[in-house]
């Protein structure tokens, strides 16, 4: 009898862990930070910005963290209005995640915007 409510409570506490793992974390959250651009012609373009992130990250079962949310950078949202859903970004293993999204307007797509990394 020992042993089989053992196993229950440890069954019990996997579950509980792997729900809290799994749900996800709203994030609001304000950072100031550079907006640069490589190369030597570029030199001199930098100028401090601030990022607004609104949204949510949540881990999957395999260990990888997905925000799903927006971007405000310098008060520019992040996806464009027309882009399709919210910004999702996934964090690879090193923690840093590419920022890209499709917009599609009338049945056409307009292109993939690329802003670069997350770190």
């Amino acid at each position: 009898m020992k042993k089989v409510i053992l196993v229950a409570f440890l069954a019990s506490l996997a579950v509980i862990i792997t729900i809290w793992y799994t749900l996800p974390k709203h994030h609001d959250e304000t950072f100031e930070g550079i907006l640069y651009q490589l190369g030597s012609e570029n030199r001199g373009l930098e100028e401090a910005v601030t990022i607004e992130v609104n949204g949510k990250i949540r881990n999957t079962l395999l260990g990888k963290k997905i925000f799903t949310g927006t971007l405000k950078l310098n008060g520019e949202v992040i996806p464009h209005p027309n882009a399709e859903g919210n910004l999702e970004i996934e964090f690879q293993s090193y923690g840093n995640g590419m920022i890209s999204y499709w917009v599609n307007t009338d049945a056409t797509i307009e292109g993939n915007y690329y802003f670069g990394d997350l770190l």
